[in-house]
């Protein structure tokens, strides 16, 4: 879908504003493309000027991400939390 580029509609002070000209091609843009993690995949779009971009559709992640290790708390610590101590309960 197309995204327009064109300046806001209101003034600062909540005003309309007038339209200088109409909508053109050029103030035309594309909306955020997230990357897909997966094999890559390449899409060429064409620009102003005949001229093209390459927009990335998915990319591939070669390494793996390491395993998370679990470690004890530092001082033999356990991991419970002492009791709250209430001033009127025996």
């Amino acid at each position: 879908m197309v995204m327009w580029h064109l300046r806001s509609k209101r003034k600062p002070t909540s005003g309309r504003l007038r339209r200088l000209r109409k909508k053109r091609k050029m103030d035309r843009g594309s909306e955020f493309l997230e990357i897909r993690i997966g094999s890559e995949k390449k899409k060429q779009v064409r620009t102003r000027g005949d001229l093209r971009k390459t927009r990335l559709m998915a990319q591939f992640i070669g390494k793996k991400l390491p395993k998370l290790k679990t470690i004890g708390l530092p001082g033999g610590l356990s991991s419970e939390r002492p009791k709250a101590k209430h001033s009127g309960q025996p």
